[in-house]
């Protein structure tokens, strides 16, 4: 997958937007993806986990939501990342 790597909300916590508009949460024990924030990049790995739109199903009614914030797809178990280019396309 391709594309801007972001910092996510928790510590140690990454994402990035794959060409589809799907927000994918990043995390890697063996790839330092904070060296590469704000850089395009080139991420492989293993999707974990259930996608987040099927935990918001299974959510309890009137739990209130944040409908302001871009909605993560599902995890990625980062094991390699290849760089791009050390800007973001705007």
């Amino acid at each position: 997958m391709t594309g801007c790597l972001q910092k996510g909300d928790e510590a140690g916590e990454f994402s990035i937007a794959g060409e589809d508009g799907k927000l994918w949460g990043l995390r890697s024990s063996t790839v330092k993806l904070e060296d590469h924030v704000g850089h395009k990049v080139t991420v492989a790995g293993k999707a974990s986990g259930e996608s987040k739109a099927e935990a918001k199903k299974e959510k309890k009614e009137g739990e209130v939501e944040n409908a302001a914030q871009k909605e993560e797809y599902r995890d990625l178990r980062v094991t390699s990342l290849k760089m791009i280019s050390d800007t973001c396309a705007k």
